[in-house]
């Protein structure tokens, strides 16, 4: 009937709210307040005693336990066996067993009502008369001990108010709660009547009149039953602590009392002589009329005061909420609440601007599910379904759908309300729309990748001539030269280690920022890698006058678990730091144990110079990257300012951690500090600079190099020549594919394959799938990759494609020999003395290459226009290989310019090929090109 109402006019939905608040049966009410509890305990103890009181001054024949006063009527024995049951039902009552209270009421019930229909059937006797004649025959003085009518009726009132207060019903609540006030009505005009000394208030015409304590515990009685169920009905007004609460509570008791004590004050006036009955009932009008006009003045006073309250905090309240709503308008932020026991869903206003839905909206979860992108729709309903499950909270990130169709990504924060007993009651949730932040995050994701991806073109870009440089310049040092020739020749291939280490260390800083930099964990000699650093920087330190001296403890493990390769690289940072600026006294490095504030073991590697010191005010941005202590610093030392920034990265990467201290002018002290987790004896394999080759003795191998330069091809040849191994070059994929074919005949036509990654035809890593897919000797033929990709992800695939190992451009005879010597189990050789490669007749062989490209470029040009459809695109493919070969080899004699030219034009002809006015497009980037040769 309240939905119904509900759904209906408005005025009728402000009726059922109201009455909403009187019917409602909640749920706390069976765990009454300290205080109901008090008053109904209070109400059995006092009927309780009255009873037995009674009981025992019938049995023993004391009449003043049956009566209060002299010539007052006597409390009936069944009215206190009575007000007995009644006090155990109040007792009883929280237990949830209810049977044995319905069975006293009902006792009380049968009671009052055999009463009723023995006075109105006119019956000689009643039940009091059947149980107790000795007693009732005693008292047959006046007044006569008969049960009078109101008394049974109140009787009869209790029983079945004691019934209805168990229900869970709450009409049924309402209908014991009534009757109760129904026998306080009673019992209350009785207690007057005997204070007024008015017999027709507590005596029913000639029939007995209800006894002054029967009246009294049958009122206790009442207000027990009252406390029962007090959030409920008339009772729960009362007990508000709201206006019309306060107001009740203090206007009944004036209600009541004014009028007996206005009555006893003119009963007392009239017995005294100074009025008369007219007066008398003229003053007590007169009394009544006054005090009630009072009553009601100060009533509309306290109502104005609490009225005026409740603006003001209304007001408060409607304040704080418009600072709410601006709150959440700036932050766009909305809340919403799922109440889960009545199953509505509230929103507001900001959160339906969120999702774009007009403000009058009303949602439900239907809706707010249909708003979700369709891959995240589960998700979000699993979560609110798991939180109401479970009570958790959650923090996620969704997109959802606007019905204009913007997509919008929310991030969604929520958690359960409980109730009193701890059960889920309701769910709230926060919405935060984070679609310009979501949105910054994917281009800054896109700028990383797009940094990284260029980076790794100009790695490859800048390491193939690089490869060229540093491997020429080795082989023409052990060629025979001049003295002023070899100095020329070692001041380039110092430079060009010099440039590879600032292209290194770029490389490093830039895997660190896209999280690729990845540490490796192994046995490790540490005192032997740190002497080993220590002979590398002992020529410059020698150079400068300066003192580099050792202190490693020898209690110190021999072979702990590190990434032997980046503690070297940290060390040789720290100390080519200190050595270069250090300009007179002595550098020390220093190994030993300490431990961490858990007291866990740590490595302590220390590095103490004599140098220029560092400011106090530049200490805190040193590890910063390109970041001096500084500005004059680069200038008179040189350096990029990275190698302390990539060191403090690599030691936290490593679980470390690196310190500073220094004074300005008096030298800095840099400790490095990393776990410390010895290895198993004999276990560490590399403690040196470069990888160790195998033992066993040094035999030569048969190596199929698939290159498509021709200058790397004669450098590489050149380097495995000196090596004294046979080499066999191809051109492209293709060719090795062809070749390796004839693994499945002669399986030891090669020993290992030397595989360039980007080539034309097919690539590299195209190839070595095709190779492990023919079976037999090629699917284990080692396969080393050739290549100026270094980062992670470019050697990871190829890993994928089934290469075994990989070798980055440019390339040291140093490195090339150790890679070789770990898949042939052969040492690496000492370089012997081979034929002279002369850089002379290189740089002449790019010229010849370049006029000879150039004369070819021009001639696809004039056979474009008459070229059949399908002969344009092999001409075009034939030009993409020409400039990619310049590209790959004009770096190497210096002319950059060339090289940057080449690769465009082989990016630009790649893209053409992919256009249907191919034959008008290309000759542009052609003939760019073929003019840049000419």
């Amino acid at each position: 009937m309240i939905a119904a109402a509900a759904n209906g006019h408005p005025r009728r939905r402000r009726m059922a709210s109201a009455f909403e608040d009187i019917y409602t049966v909640p749920t706390r009410h069976l765990r009454q307040s300290p205080t109901a509890v008090r008053i109904r305990l209070t109400a059995a103890a006092f009927g309780a005693v009255m009873g037995t009181l009674v009981l025992f001054g019938w049995a023993a024949g004391y009449d003043s336990l049956t009566r209060i006063f002299p010539k007052l009527s006597a409390m009936n024995p069944m009215t206190a066996i009575c007000v007995i049951l009644a006090a155990a039902a109040l007792a009883l009552r929280p237990r949830p067993d209810a049977r044995w209270i319905r069975v006293l009421a009902s006792l009380i019930v049968a009671t009052g009502a055999a009463k009723l229909a023995q006075l109105g059937l006119g019956l000689p006797a009643g039940v009091d008369q059947l149980l107790f004649p000795d007693q009732l025959g005693r008292a047959v003085d006046l007044p006569p001990s008969r049960m009078a009518p109101n008394t049974a009726f109140a009787l009869v009132l209790t029983g079945g108010a004691l019934i209805a207060s168990g229900a869970r019903n709450a009409r049924a609540i309402l209908l014991s709660q009534a009757a109760s006030i129904l026998i306080i009505a009673i019992t209350l005009f009785a207690m007057i009547g005997y204070i007024l000394n008015l017999v027709a208030l507590y005596e029913v015409r000639t029939f007995n009149a209800m006894a002054l304590h029967a009246a009294i515990a049958l009122f206790s009685i009442a207000a027990g039953i009252i406390s029962i169920n007090p959030d409920v009905g008339v009772v729960r007004i009362l007990g508000d602590k709201g206006p019309a609460g306060a107001l009740a509570r203090n206007l009944l008791p004036f209600v009541l009392l004014v009028p007996v004590l206005v009555g006893m004050l003119r009963v007392s006036g009239e017995s005294f002589g100074f009025y008369g009955t007219q007066h008398g009932v003229a003053i007590q009008v007169f009394a009544n009329v006054l005090v009630t006009f009072a009553l009601l003045m100060s009533s509309i006073v306290a109502l104005h005061r609490s009225d005026q309250s409740r603006r003001a905090r209304e007001a408060a309240v409607a304040r704080s909420e418009d600072r709410y709503r601006l709150a959440e308008r700036i932050g766009r932020v909305g809340h919403w609440r799922y109440d889960f026991e009545t199953g509505t869903v509230d929103w507001s206003d900001e959160l339906r601007v969120i999702c774009g839905l007009p403000v009058g909206t009303e949602p439900s979860l239907d809706t707010a599910f249909d708003l979700y992108h369709p891959d995240d729709a589960a998700a979000a309903r699993s979560v609110v379904e798991q939180a109401l499950r479970e009570g958790c909270g959650w923090d996620t990130t969704r997109r959802i759908y606007r019905p204009d169709g913007e997509l919008r990504f929310i991030r969604s924060h929520g958690a359960c309300e409980r109730g009193e007993d701890g059960a889920v009651r309701a769910v709230f949730g926060v919405f935060v729309d984070v679609t310009e932040l979501e949105l910054a995050r994917q281009e800054a994701e896109a700028a990383t990748a797009s940094k990284a991806s260029f980076l790794a073109n100009m790695s490859h870009e800048i390491r193939t001539p690089m490869n060229g440089v540093l491997g020429f310049s080795e082989l023409l040092l052990d060629t025979e030269l001049a003295s002023e020739q070899r100095r020329h020749v070692t001041l380039i291939r110092e430079s060009a280690q010099a440039l590879l280490k600032l292209l290194n260390d770029i490389l490093d800083i830039s895997k660190i920022d896209a999280g690729q930099l990845e540490i490796a964990e192994e046995p490790f000699n540490v005192r032997h890698g740190l002497r080993q650093c220590i002979r590398l920087m002992t020529p410059m330190a020698e150079q400068k006058g300066l003192t580099l001296r050792a202190a490693l403890d020898s209690s110190f493990p021999s072979d702990i678990v590190v990434d032997g390769l980046r503690l070297r690289q940290i060390v040789l940072n720290l100390l080519g730091n200190a050595v270069k600026f250090t300009q007179r006294g002595s550098v020390t490095v220093s190994l030993g144990e300490g431990a961490d504030m858990n007291g866990l073991r740590t490595i302590v590697i220390k590095v103490a110079d004599t140098g220029v010191g560092i400011a106090e005010e530049r200490m805190a941005a040193i590890f910063d990257a390109f970041v001096q202590a500084d500005i004059s610093i680069s200038r008179r030392f040189g350096g990029s300012g990275l190698g302390l920034s990539i060191s403090r990265h690599l030691a936290g990467l490593m679980g470390g951690a690196i310190a500073l201290e220094s004074k300005l002018g008096r030298g800095t002290t840099v400790t490095l500090t990393l776990p410390l987790t010895e290895a198993p004896a004999r276990a560490a394999t590399g403690d040196g600079l470069l990888p160790l080759a195998p033992d066993g003795p040094v035999r030569s191998g048969s190596i199929l190099l698939v290159e498509d330069i021709d200058i790397n091809q004669e450098l590489v040849t050149g380097m495995l020549g000196r090596l004294g191994h046979r080499v066999e070059v191809v051109s492209n994929g293709e060719e090795a594919l062809h070749r390796a074919a004839r693994l499945t005949d002669d399986p030891d036509a090669w020993d290992l394959i030397l595989m360039d990654v980007q080539m034309p035809v097919m690539d590299g890593l195209t190839a070595t799938r095709a190779i492990r897919a023919l079976g037999g000797r090629a699917r284990t033929i080692p396969i080393v990759a050739l290549t100026a990709s270094a980062f992670a992800a470019e050697i990871q695939e190829c890993r994928d494609a089934g290469m075994d190992d990989h070798l980055a451009k440019p390339i040291a005879i140093l490195d090339l020999a150790a890679a070789v010597a770990r898949w042939l189990a052969t040492p690496t050789p000492v370089p012997a003395p081979a034929e002279d490669v002369a850089m002379s007749s290189l740089a002449q062989r790019f010229a010849d290459r370049c006029r000879e490209s150039a004369h070819r470029l021009a001639t696809i040009t004039a056979a474009l226009p008459e070229a059949a459809a399908d002969e344009v695109d092999a001409l075009l493919a034939e030009a993409q290989a020409i400039a990619h070969i310049l590209a790959g080899s004009a770096g190497m004699f210096g002319a950059d310019a060339l090289g940057s030219l080449a690769s465009a034009s082989e990016e630009e002809i790649k893209a053409v090929r992919e256009r249907a006015d191919a034959r008008a497009a290309a000759p542009r980037p052609i003939e760019a090109l073929a003019a840049a040769l000419g």
